[in-house]
């Protein structure tokens, strides 16, 4: 009996030292550097996701020499960086094959890691985005052929929200006590606050709204102004962070 328990002991002990041994975690934390998996990333205002080279150094002694990634894109099937420092990643799925070279105890060597990383874009706007709006073609006179409140939305993945309005009173309002007013222009106004229901004086007649962009905290996105008349909405004037920030 106590020959069998012996027998138990030693091969327990023999077992816990074989997996002291060979556990992968400790395995890696004696290798002089690790690559580290970049699985996910949020674009930016330009639309891109700049990926690089993530090492960590496990040893004091160690100098990295140089890191570099090879990128292969799923959705142009093709390898679209070999070697490069980093790449500008556009929404999609990628795979990334990382090499690092490093000096360790007066020898070089080189490790890899090849990883999976996605690049999305969240519910904001990027650069490519804004260059789709359209601006009412109208100058002195609106001509309602701009982008409405809707399809601004829909351009910039948000729906934003409204910074400040102003009615039709208001605006009229304005005119007619603004001095740099002309005479024609203040007999028209005035005309306007004598003849329209004070439903219609008291409906909006401009928007500014806000929308956020890619990148950017909210209150630094997107600005875009619209002129209303009624149910219909056109844009007529609009800012990007390109033009503010």
């Amino acid at each position: 009996m106590r020959r069998y328990f012996v027998a138990i002991v030693s091969a327990l002990a023999l077992l816990m030292g074989t997996m002291l041994v060979a556990s992968p975690a400790q395995a890696a934390a004696k290798k002089p550097v690790t690559i580290n998996k970049i699985e996910f990333h949020w674009v930016g205002w330009a639309g891109t996701a700049k990926h690089t080279p993530s090492v960590k150094k496990n040893k004091k002694k160690v100098s990295v020499k140089s890191k570099t990634i090879t990128v292969y894109s799923y959705s142009a099937k093709k390898t679209i960086a070999k070697n490069k420092k980093s790449v500008n990643l556009k929404p999609g799925r990628y795979k990334i094959t990382a090499k690092v070279k490093y000096k360790y105890k007066g020898k070089t060597k080189t490790t890899t890691r090849t990883y999976y990383t996605t690049a999305k874009q969240g519910k904001c706007a990027v650069r490519s985005d804004a260059n789709k709006l359209k601006e009412d073609s109208g100058f002195e006179e609106l001509q309602f052929d701009g982008d409405t409140i809707e399809q601004v939305r829909k351009k910039l993945r948000n729906n934003g929200y409204l910074f400040v309005s102003a009615t039709v009173r208001e605006i009229l309002e304005d005119i007619v006590d603004d001095p740099y007013s002309s005479p024609d222009e203040v007999t028209e106004a005035q005309g306007l606050l004598d003849t329209l229901t004070p439903e219609e004086l008291d409906s909006d007649a401009m928007q500014w709204r806000s929308f956020l962009a890619c990148g950017y905290k909210s209150g630094e996105g997107i600005e875009a102004i619209f002129a209303l008349d009624g149910s219909d909405s056109t844009l007529i004037l609009y800012f990007t962070p390109d033009d503010m920030w």
